[in-house]
């Protein structure tokens, strides 16, 4: 009996280093998804930096303006996030099939739970990677980029 409990004891202590790597894999793959958006973001507002000028110009306000970025986000985020789902579920499988062999196998199990927490984990960072784009589009000289714009 002893040496059942010797081995569980064993096991849970390496258990505790998995959930360290699984912590850290989280971490970073949150920041590069963080790093990733806010970069797509902040080009888009670059490149329509005009059109947001042209609008502000146009007599709509800046919280107006700021609804439409966030709306036109949030929409193509939605629409990303069940293909991205698929192709990480896709990539998991295969990668868990790449460690089977002849001795064992292992197969994908991933509670629906962990999908619906995936789809808000990437709202969420849409939403604030959005957060710096928006405020520098508020602060914009709307007289010098109208001006650009129309030379």
């Amino acid at each position: 009996m002893s040496d059942a409990r010797v081995l569980y004891d064993t096991v849970q202590q390496y258990m505790g280093l998995f959930w360290v790597f699984i912590g850290l894999m989280l971490a970073f793959g949150g920041l590069l998804a963080f790093a990733l958006i806010f970069n797509i973001m902040s080009v888009n507002l670059a490149e329509r930096a005009g059109e947001l000028a042209t609008m502000r110009a146009g007599g709509l306000s800046r919280r107006r303006v700021a609804a439409l970025m966030v709306g036109e986000s949030l929409l193509l985020t939605c629409i990303a996030i069940p293909f991205g789902l698929v192709a990480g579920w896709w990539a998991a499988g295969a990668l868990l099939q790449t460690y089977s062999s002849d001795l064992f196998t292992m197969t994908l199990a991933v509670r629906p739970r962990t999908y619906v927490l995936s789809a808000l984990a990437m709202i969420a960072v849409t939403l604030v990677s959005l957060w710096p784009g928006i405020r520098a589009a508020g602060r914009m000289d709307l007289g010098r980029v109208v001006r650009e714009r129309s030379l």
